[in-house]
């Protein structure tokens, strides 16, 4: 998952950034392609709804018997603490180091950062594979470690209202975390 992620999110790049492709519409073009190229593996791997067997629940010992909010935040799978883990280290790289920096610089002002020497296209390319990449461990997340099955279409198109709930957090880790928080107690 995470090598496919990479590998879709390396095609994304390749679109966005070297032949300068609007985005919205060219990521559009690679979420169907990966949707009719996983449909089409699908078909002709698996031919119908698999059963697989995924990652168990680990209950923290003591805050799992928090009332109400043990058994919902202590008692997950590795990829949900490790979702949690991600934010904050999330933050740090991009509020803390010297990447995170160019990160922000090229999204904020790619003329800027380029006059400052920092390498637009490079910094696109790492980011929009790497976040590839942890989109492929989200969706993989649901096979292995929500509903234990494989299916066609899996997703459900579930991409989408994560890039909705980044609009929703201001591309802040901490509220993005909280707006899925919200958006997961609602739905």
């Amino acid at each position: 998952a995470i090598s496919v992620g990479a590998a879709m999110g390396l095609a994304m790049a390749f679109i966005s950034v070297t032949l300068k492709a609007e985005q919205g519409i060219s990521g559009i073009g690679v979420y169907l392609f990966g949707l009719g190229l996983s449909d089409l593996l699908y078909r002709i791997t698996v031919k119908s709804p698999q059963t697989v067997k995924g990652f168990q629940n680990i209950s923290i010992p003591g805050l799992t018997d928090i009332p109400v909010l043990g058994p919902i935040l202590f008692n997950q799978n590795v990829l949900v603490y490790g979702a949690f883990a991600l934010v904050p280290v999330a933050w740090f790289v991009l509020n803390k180091t010297s990447f995170g920096l160019a990160v922000r610089a090229v999204g904020q002002n790619p003329e800027a950062a380029d006059t400052l020497g920092i390498s637009v296209a490079r910094i696109r390319y790492i980011t929009v594979t790497l976040g590839g990449a942890l989109s492929g461990i989200a969706g993989a997340s649901l096979s292995i470690a929500l509903l234990n099955l494989f299916q066609q279409n899996l997703t459900s198109g579930q991409g989408f209202i994560a890039v909705a709930l980044v609009y929703f957090g201001a591309w802040k880790p901490a509220r993005v975390m909280l707006g899925c928080l919200l958006f997961s107690m609602v739905n």
